[in-house]
């Protein structure tokens, strides 16, 4: 059975109320954020489905862009990796090249990414269906959540019609829904918004709204355990590979847009804004959770400061030279820690931080 301790939780209780035959579905926000979908929360969320006899219902409108978005994705980073491979090339002094690779042969496609999902998940998709284009028409039209005032947002509309459906077709009329997008379904306090839950209390549905997949976790704990004690915050302060977590945090922050942090960017522009470095990384708060095989899940609440370094290319010389460093500001994240006989064994920064 699948056990969680909370670092501010003393007491033994079983809380996972009416979980069995949950009907789960999980927004397309959450696969991009791990498209390996083998993360320690992806891990702990299986776990919790097979225990529970639940099971997870994806929209294929959902899938769909899913597949559409790991196909873009994998594209722009063959095509980066082949510009890179083609200037090593160039500065090889060996007869034969010293990087290669036919991208062709490499490129996954969305087709082949959708069947991963369904084995991995275990699933057949919510299918489309035909009379919704009237309603999601009405809808735009009368400007209704989570269509947007502007009565666009098509996709967003027909992804809160799915989920009544499946929520109909639930014995209990009730599912959860977890998605990032909480600007469309959600209000300031991350719960399902009000115009949203009361179309479903008039209609006698039970939407329970999660904008991650910890936050998820967290509110389905099962079990104090004594034994997941040692793993405190001096523990994770002492074990923690914080090299590892700022190089991950520099790649999310890579497209941030840094120039109105330099007074004088009005006046002399950079090419590029590099995170250089992000100190101190403090430990905000944590929760554990106990695997059936012993393994252990931490998720962790962190906080710390941005450094961010101007860089100028002179592209007649091919070199590039450094700026100025600056406190780009705080920001806070999460980390998701796999501990296995007592060491660390994953670490992965989810990419829903505020900076």
């Amino acid at each position: 059975m699948f056990h969680a301790l909370g670092n501010n939780d003393c007491s033994c209780k079983l809380i996972f109320q009416n979980a069995e035959n949950m009907n789960i579905v999980l927004d397309s926000n959450i696969f991009i954020s791990d498209f390996s979908l083998e993360s320690p929360n992806w891990e702990t969320l299986l776990d919790f489905i097979n225990e529970n006899e639940s099971q997870i219902i994806i929209p294929l409108i959902i899938l769909d862009e899913v597949g559409a978005e790991y196909e873009r994705v994998t594209k722009s980073l063959l095509d980066d990796y082949n510009r890179i491979a083609n200037r090593l090339n160039k500065l090889s002094t060996y007869d034969s090249d010293v990087i290669s690779i036919e991208s062709g042969n490499m490129m996954p496609t969305k087709d082949s990414y959708i069947d991963y999902i369904k084995v991995k998940l275990d699933i057949e998709p919510f299918p489309y269906i035909d009379s919704f284009l009237t309603e999601v028409t009405q809808r735009a039209i009368k400007r209704m959540r989570p269509a947007k005032k502007d009565g666009r947002d098509f996709r967003d509309t027909l992804i809160w019609l799915s989920l009544k459906r499946i929520c109909e077709n639930n014995d209990h009329k009730q599912i959860v829904f977890i998605s990032q997008n909480v600007s469309d379904f959600a209000n300031e306090n991350k719960v399902l918004h009000e115009d949203l839950a009361a179309e479903c209390k008039e209609e006698g549905l039970n939407i329970k709204y999660y904008s991650s997949l910890k936050s998820f976790i967290n509110d389905f704990v099962v079990q104090y355990s004594e034994n997941l004690k040692i793993y405190d915050e001096k523990w994770l302060e002492e074990n923690l590979d914080y090299k590892d977590i700022e190089d991950q945090l520099r790649d999310m922050l890579y497209g941030e847009d840094w120039v109105g942090h330099f007074e004088y960017f009005y006046e002399r522009t950079a090419d590029n804004f590099n995170v250089k470095y992000i100190e101190p990384m403090d430990i905000d708060n944590y929760t554990s959770y106990l695997l059936p095989n012993g393994d252990i899940i931490l998720n962790i609440d962190m906080k710390g400061i941005v450094y961010v370094q101007e860089e100028f290319v002179d592209r007649n010389r091919d070199k590039i030279y450094e700026g100025d460093t600056i406190n780009g500001g705080d920001i806070e994240f999460s980390v998701v820690v796999k501990i296995s006989e007592g060491k660390i064994i994953q670490a992965f920064v989810n990419d829903n931080y505020s900076v």
